[in-house]
């Protein structure tokens, strides 16, 4: 399993928002 984050997957700080509208900078 890895860690790394697809920009389509929901965030991990649990916002619900996909990945590269939440947390990617």
């Amino acid at each position: 399993m890895t860690t790394k984050q697809g920009r389509n997957d929901l965030c991990y700080c649990g916002s619900g928002k996909k990945f590269k509208v939440c947390c990617i900078e």
